[in-house]
């Protein structure tokens, strides 16, 4: 007859009822006209209550917006158990009948219904994106959930705004892109950005634990691209970032990569290029030559003119001849200094030294990734290349990356097996790039440091073609800053860096799933550096080097895990996981340096051995290893009241028997206050969730064997004599703390979660109150208890962070099916940090010290960092003023004057105090992202306030400590006849200068608020089937422009308002020596896809 007969899969009818019924039915057919159709008969029996009909109804599920097919959404039937899934092409069949009520949902879309009128018809059944995004399926510690079953603090990242910003880390891109997340960039290519989540943990290790793909990461993230990334999440508070115990104190950033998608094969090419133009804006503004001079000429009572020749052989300035500028005699590259003869002329204007070291830098990118499979089998392949040069010369990152996954199903998707596998090649060359550190380039001795210090009256080349510099005399000790960096052209850093892991996972019986994950990583790393001689230096050596180093890490970690999610109906939801987890990290590496090399013309075939004196080798490795243990628990009544509980124990080997393991528990919950009979009937209210959590979290980021005596065999530090012969000996080099155990950060987290107006209108408001204790704190031990070994780490410091978080979004044009569409979201951060307490026997631990500044404190009661120095009130205005005010040695009018805190009536160390903050008072951004048809544009606001910076490059251009550079603000300096000037006056070289004229003090410290435009982009999404016909296989071509780095809205002096922490005992965190500034980078990119 053509038709099928079901009964409705949900309904159990006993027999004998059943049997009647049907008796009953055909009875009632009886009745009717014996000449009715067929048709007509199954008609009516299809609308009887206990035998209706259903045929198979096919459709197709689109995007409203592209009117693309969308794979994988759910149809259900409303009151029964059928469902179905739509294929690659959207197409779906189910069986049900007229009047049904179908549910068509996917994960990004709003559900959508649609009544059945006919079950011979084909529908084509449209979703819209939802921007509310609450059914979005979420990594959380070892699982998924929904975002709306969130308990915890975490903030789940745009990954298409990560995408649209150029840059060589993925983590780079993600500043402001998630609330409590604060990014320090500099313009370094394949730096190392600093990353903070909710302020600073610990006065050791901030950086936050990366999961990817499950598997926990520490280190850089220059290998990876950030194309390659499907999803990012951060877990912010330790309620939710307990899962990962030890190493979670920080926070935890989850990112998954891109996985297979069942389909024909989708092809994606991504590809900008573009130019990075410095900002020379913001180079310091120097005083000319003359200017000097000047200045030079009223200290001395006289008045001479700047001479044509700064060097001509052994010749200097004013004495230089014609016949001494005779460029036969000539001889730069000499072997040592008495033949060496340079000739250089004085550069009268002046040379322009950051623009000297400036250039437009390119930058080229381009990934291509394949995705498709079929039911049983999946995959994804990516490949990429990135070449980024540096706005400063002689500096760049290169990048080179490929990536698999493949996931298999088999026994009807019971079992599902896969791999994830990344190779990336890197390389640096020249200064400040890919550190292991953020701004581990910066210092004094740097290419930027040397840019403030050397005079500008020398050119960059001599007569020959060959560089000058600040050999000769009153030339100061400035190496040539281009000279420097064109000798660093050839230094690299190299890396071979493996990631990925393998996987496996069966569903025992409903509900109950056993995963096993094995990830690995394996890099393998270089790098060479050279030296090259630099006679032209007022200190520079006729000495030529090479130094190398390799080295390899290997790290293995296996977790298993047990996941139950029994069905107990539609209002309880439980899902428990426990597991375990091991891991095994091993490094090892070797260097080695010689000087005195016979020739350097071919670097190709230069080796070690090759070197004649200055032989050094080291060797140097660690091993680590822990064992965890993990549950957790999600519960859910009625979706409306949320439970979690977490507990992790750990044990690690950097820890003693006393205290190898650790429990790190957390607990929070949530109230969807929505989802009450009283709050539905506000049709306005879409989803409103209170939430709370509080956990603990650890901290092992330490050198291992901390509870241990440490010895050392070396023959430089301890040998005997022995048989006419030297034999090497050992010597306790560290003292053992058997006690030393775990940091502990323990997080109280209040949050709100908001969506309104059917999901225009959403947002979160978290307060935090983060409490460090046990905190591992090197405790200085006086020498003649420690003698020359090092004292061990001790657990006795406590710090405290508190703060609120807000974020808010809007979204026009999507739900409405609008041509223009809106997408506003803004974010604001607030912490406070504060040293709570240190080891009883210390009061404060100063540190960051520069010559003859020290920067930065630890102090009980104070952020971690602060500023400390002298409190600057004025300038010394008259002999008088210096014997009438307090005073320090050798002050005179014209110097810094200083605030008498201890009023002891002279200025000593006792008067330091605290003279500024570099963490800020908030931080915040501003998203914009607009469409109108076929054009979209992008702006992206960050910005920082109320944190203070310590410009030390001052101490180079402001006062009279070196014979180098001046900025022009020595222009406005007081002087008799500019007495209100609070720029100190020049001292007279032929005087006495105290070195408290230039100690730290609070005439460093700037505001260092700024608000920049980061990224500005405008694209336009061509239409493929106007231009390549019906049936072209392309389905997407966009074209875009974009600028980053637009403009910068600052009143920080130096080159850029963003300074990562200078390397110190601890983090002289915003310090500035000059750091490597950010250019306004230029691009215009496509997007294919077929």
């Amino acid at each position: 007859m053509g038709r099928s007969m079901k009964f409705h899969s949900n309904s159990f009818i006993p027999k004998k009822l059943l049997k009647n019924g049907l008796l009953i039915s055909m009875g009632v057919l009886a009745m009717g006209s014996v000449s009715a159709s067929e048709a007509s008969i199954w008609n009516k029996i299809a609308m009887h209550p206990l035998y209706a009909m259903q045929s198979p109804v096919k459709g197709k599920i689109i995007n409203q917006a592209t009117q693309e097919p969308i794979a994988g959404a759910t149809i259900k039937i409303v009151g029964k158990t059928s469902s179905t899934s739509s294929d690659a092409s959207g197409n779906f069949e189910i069986d049900a009948q007229a009047n049904d009520v179908l549910i068509i949902s996917y994960v990004g879309y709003s559900s959508t219904r649609h009544t059945v009128t006919s079950t011979t018809q084909p529908i084509t059944i449209s979703l819209t994106e939802d921007s509310s995004n609450l059914e979005e399926v979420v990594v959380t510690g070892y699982g998924t959930q929904r975002k709306k079953d969130l308990t915890g603090s975490v903030a789940v990242v745009n990954v298409s705004e990560l995408k649209s910003q150029p840059a060589g880390s993925a983590v780079e891109a993600l500043q402001g892109r998630a609330t409590g997340v604060q990014i320090v960039n500099d313009g370094a290519p394949g730096s190392t950005p600093q990353i903070r989540i909710r302020g600073y943990s610990t006065i050791n290790n901030n950086e936050p634990l990366y999961i990817i793909d499950g598997v926990p990461y520490e280190g850089k993230l220059s290998w990876l691209n950030q194309n390659d990334i499907e999803s990012m999440q951060v877990l912010k508070d330790a309620s939710a970032a307990s899962i990962y115990g030890a190493r979670a104190n920080n926070g935890v950033v989850i990112v998954t990569t891109k996985s297979g998608k069942e389909g024909s094969t989708k092809i994606t090419l991504d590809a900008y290029a573009g130019a990075g133009v410095p900002n020379k804006g913001s180079f310091p503004k120097m005083l000319t030559p003359q200017q000097i001079l000047d200045i030079d000429n009223k200290f001395n009572g006289t008045n001479l003119q700047l001479p044509d020749y700064l060097l001509a052989g052994s010749k200097t300035n004013w004495d230089v001849t014609a016949a001494d500028a005779d460029m036969s005699k000539y001889n730069y590259f000499a072997k040592d200094r008495a033949s060496f003869y340079q000739i250089t002329k004085a550069n009268k204007a002046g040379t322009k030294w950051f623009d000297e070291l400036s250039q437009t830098a390119p930058i080229q990118s381009y990934q291509l990734a394949a995705t498709g499979g079929n039911e049983t089998s999946q995959y994804a392949f990516s490949g990429g290349y990135l070449d980024q040069r540096g706005s400063i010369i002689h500096t760049g990152f290169r990048r080179y990356n490929v990536r698999t996954n493949t996931q298999f199903n088999a026994f009807n998707k019971k079992l599902r097996f896969g791999e994830n596998l990344s190779y990336a090649y890197t390389e640096g060359h020249g200064m400040g790039v890919n550190p292991n550190t953020a701004g581990g380039y910066q210092g004094e001795g740097s290419v930027l440091g040397f840019a403030y210090r050397i005079q500008n009256i020398i050119p960059v080349y001599d007569e020959g073609g060959n560089f000058a510099g600040s050999f000769g005399k009153d030339l100061g000790n400035g190496e040539n800053p281009v000279a420097l960096a064109y000798r660093a052209k050839d230094n690299m850093n190299r890396s071979n860096f493996f990631f990925g892991n393998a996987f496996a996972e069966y569903d025992i019986i409903d509900g109950l799933t056993l995963r096993s994950n094995f990830g690995l990583r394996y890099e393998n790393y270089n790098g060479v550096s050279y030296t090259y001689p630099n006679p032209e230096f007022s200190e520079g050596s006729f000495n030529n080097g090479m130094s190398e180093y390799q080295g390899y890490t290997t790290e293995w970690t296996w977790t298993n895990t047990v996941n139950y999610k029994p069905n107990l109906g539609e209002d309880h939801s439980l899902n428990v996981m426990v597991g375990t987890e091991a891991i095994k990290n091993r490094n090892r590496g070797i260097d080695g340096s010689r000087n005195g090399y016979f020739i350097m013309n071919s670097l190709d075939y230069l080796y070690l051995n090759a070197g004649s004196s200055n032989f050094n080798n080291n060797g140097s490795g660690s091993i680590g290893s822990m064992f965890s243990l993990m549950g957790k628990a999600d519960y859910a009544y009625k979706d409306r009241y949320l439970l979690s509980l977490i507990a992790r124990r750990d044990g690690s080997s950097n820890f003693g028997e006393n205290h190898l393991y650790g429990v790190f528990p957390g607990v929070s919950a949530a109230w969807r206050i929505s989802q009450e009979e009283f709050a539905k009937s506000a049709e306005w209210l879409t989803d409103l969730k209170l939430r709370a959590g509080y956990g603990v979290t650890g901290n092992q980021r330490i050198p291992g064997f901390q509870y241990l005596n440490r010895y050392l065999a070396s023959l430089t530090e301890s040998s005997y004599p022995i048989n006419n012969g030297v034999v090497n000996g050992i010597w306790q080099n560290s003292y053992s703390n058997p006690d030393i155990k775990w940091e502990q950060v323990k997080s109280l987290n209040v949050g709100l979660d908001f969506t309104v107006l059917n999901g225009d209108l959403d947002g979160s408001i978290d307060w935090f109150n983060k409490k460090t204790t046990d905190m591992l704190f090197l405790v200085p031990l006086p020498a003649a208890a420690a003698g020359r070994a090092a004292s061990p780490y001790q657990n006795i410091g406590d710090m405290s962070n508190k703060g609120f978080e807000f974020s808010l979004g809007y979204h026009y044009g999507h739900r409405q099916e609008k041509p223009f569409t809106l997408d506003l979201s803004a974010n604001f951060s607030n912490y406070k940090n504060e040293v709570v307490a240190l080891a009883p026997t210390v009061s404060q631990v100063n540190y960051g010290a520069f010559r003859s500044m020290e920067t930065s404190i630890l102090q009980k009661g104070q952020p971690f960092g602060s500023f400390y120095g002298y409190q600057v009130t004025g300038i010394y205005q008259s002999v008088d003023d210096v014997n009438n005010s307090p005073s320090y040695d050798d002050a005179r009018p014209g110097g810094l004057k200083y605030a008498d805190l201890n009023g002891n009536g002279e200025i000593d160390p006792g008067d330091r105090t605290i003279i500024g903050n570099p963490h800020p008072d908030f931080t915040y951004s501003l998203n914009i992202n607009a469409a109108y048809k076929n054009f979209d544009v992008l702006l992206y606001f960050y910005g920082s306030q109320g944190n203070d910076l310590y410009e030390a490059t001052r101490y180079f251009t402001d006062f009279g400590v070196f014979r180098g550079q001046k900025s022009v603000r020595v222009l406005d300096a007081w002087s008799e006849s500019n007495t209100g000037s609070n720029i100190p006056s020049l001292p007279n070289p032929a005087d006495k200068t105290s070195a408290m004229e230039y100690a730290t003090s609070s005439y460093y410290v700037q505001d260092g608020s700024f608000l920049k435009l980061k990224n500005f982009q405008i694209g336009y999404n061509l239409p493929t089937k106007k231009l390549f016909g019906e049936n072209t296989t392309f389905n997407r071509l966009r074209l875009y422009l974009g600028v980053t780095n637009l403009f910068t809205i600052t009143k920080y002096e130096g080159l850029d308002p963003e300074v990562s922490a200078t390397p110190s005992a601890y983090p002289a965190l915003g310090v500035d020596f000059g750091v490597y500034p950010q250019a306004r980078q230029y691009t215009f990119g496509l997007n294919l896809g077929f």
